[in-house]
């Protein structure tokens, strides 16, 4: 979140129709509050944590996982499946995710670098549909057929 403190006069500058919408709760909850009083709410809102979020992600122009560290983030998968573009800092699980966007991807952390993506992002989005296609076959049924046709192969002995 930090990173997205430090450029939010370029991210969602007084004046403009653009805002920052942070969904969640957790240790840093107060000092976002008080963040967000301080810059403006016109320009930064906080939601509690919300156990739907496609309707919100829908209504986004993008999506931004600013994280130290992520195992495999659903949060990408979900937006994706939204189709809404997706910047976020190169964690392991997020490199994975969107290693057919790397230009959604930052590696080095920096505040500069992730706001210049992400309103290039804003300005030329991918096509939703693309986005959508992404993600397609990443469903439970999906992954299911796939487990049974590797345990077949490896019942019957054809293991590639």
């Amino acid at each position: 979140i930090e990173l997205l403190q430090q450029e939010i006069d370029q991210l969602a500058p007084a004046g403009s129709n653009r805002r920052l919408l942070i969904v969640g709760d957790g240790p840093l909850k107060a000092g976002l509050q008080a963040w967000s009083r301080q810059v403006g709410t016109d320009r930064i809102q906080l939601l509690p944590w919300q156990a739907n979020i496609a309707p919100l992600m829908r209504a986004c122009a993008l999506f931004v996982l600013p994280s130290h560290y992520e195992g495999m983030p659903n949060v990408i998968l979900e937006a994706l499946a939204c189709g809404r573009p997706v910047v976020a800092t190169a964690t392991d699980g997020a490199r994975e995710l969107l290693d057919g966007f790397p230009t959604r991807l930052v590696e080095d952390r920096d505040p500069k670098t992730i706001a210049d993506r992400l309103i290039a992002s804003v300005a030329a989005p991918p096509p939703a549909e693309s986005l959508r296609e992404s993600v397609s076959k990443l469903t439970w049924e999906a992954s299911w057929e796939q487990l049974e046709v590797l345990l077949a192969e490896a019942i019957s002995g054809s293991v590639r």
